[in-house]
């Protein structure tokens, strides 16, 4: 056992029990570490105060995240086309689900790099209303915004669209 500041100790390369105060570290290598999230009554805490990411492996807050992606509802109706953003070229992921019963869901990748060309658009992976086999689809027409649509006229209502 090594004594540290007079308040704690190391063990198994752990510092125990200790506290620091007044203490200026000129050099200092981590190379493990983690974090216990309990409180002394075992209850989780949440990490707070966390800075925005910068570099690629720094960790997202929720701010983030929140701000770098838009999250709305809108209605599908029938096989009606819905308009779900005015952009015009861009690249962005689209995740609808389905806020009706048993109703479609589906994650859409899309990309366009001028007005006036045709989009690419890959339904990357969906699931069907339970019931019938209806499907989503995204269209985006030249010199035109994005659009939702579905098959058929089976799960009308409310669906959430995350936009990235």
């Amino acid at each position: 056992m090594s004594v540290f500041d007079g308040n704690g100790y190391f063990f198994s390369s752990y510092i125990v029990t200790s506290t620091v105060s007044n203490t200026q570290v000129t050099q200092s290598i981590i190379s493990e570490s983690s974090i216990n999230m309990l409180d002394i009554n075992g209850n989780y805490q949440n990490i707070i105060n966390v800075k925005d990411p910068i570099n690629p492996q720094d960790a997202a807050t929720k701010f983030y995240v929140d701000k770098v992606c838009t999250i709305f509802n809108v209605d599908i109706l029938d096989t009606t086309p819905t308009l779900l953003s005015s952009n015009l070229k861009g690249s962005f992921i689209i995740t609808v689900s389905n806020n009706v019963m048993n109703g479609p869901s589906a994650i859409f990748h899309i990309t366009k790099s001028s007005n006036t060309q045709n989009a690419g658009i890959a339904r990357t992976v969906s699931a069907p209303g339970l019931t019938y086999n209806t499907q989503l689809y995204i269209t985006w027409p030249v010199n035109d915004g994005i659009y939702i649509h579905k098959s058929d006229n089976f799960y009308n209502g409310n669906y959430t669209i995350k936009f990235i």
